[in-house]
């Protein structure tokens, strides 16, 4: 929860209201696809746990395709809604990069599953807190140079670091 907040943080104190208050609707959009991906999953926890990596590896494959399919319609969606309901001046760079940003939790969520049944919590912590370092340093980074577009992108990057950082944990376990 910590490592997908900092950026709001960050935000908060580095750019003005009107760009925190647009940072910070628009992300929602794209936290609450990738709440998605938890609500399919939740149901077969405990066959998750159970299954062998070879099975856990196409689930990943199957869960990333489906979140390139939701997030290609999901995208023009938020898009419209966020410039036209909202007001918000966002380009399409933002909206792709929220896309990015929310597509590793497709992936990466049926590794957390397996690594919590083999009693990994120590290694997804250590993931986890990886994942903030990254997005500390990304995001401040990019927003001194880029504002809005480089918190996304921050962000956006963070999340692909844990996709790494779980695939990484996932390689080393026996079962």
């Amino acid at each position: 929860m910590l490592q997908a907040k900092t950026d709001l943080y960050l935000v908060s104190m580095m750019l003005d209201d009107d760009a925190l208050a647009a940072y910070q609707v628009s992300i929602n959009f794209f936290v609450y696809l990738q709440a998605l991906v938890g609500f399919v999953l939740l149901p077969f926890a405990k066959n998750l746990y159970r299954a062998p990596k070879r099975l856990i590896k196409k689930i990943c494959f199957r869960s990333g395709i489906s979140g390139v399919l939701l997030i290609t319609v999901f995208l023009p969606i938020v898009y419209y809604i966020l410039n036209s309901i909202y007001g918000f001046n966002l380009g399409v760079e933002i909206i792709i990069l929220g896309g990015l940003y929310a597509l590793p939790t497709f992936i990466f969520s049926p590794l957390v599953y397996k690594l919590l049944g083999t009693k990994q919590e120590k290694a997804v912590f250590r993931v986890t807190v990886f994942g903030l370092l990254v997005n500390v340093i990304f995001t401040y980074g990019l927003i001194t140079q880029f504002g809005i577009i480089g918190a996304f992108a921050g962000s956006m990057l963070s999340n692909w670091a844990l996709l790494v950082g779980y695939f990484v944990v996932f390689r080393k376990t026996e079962s």
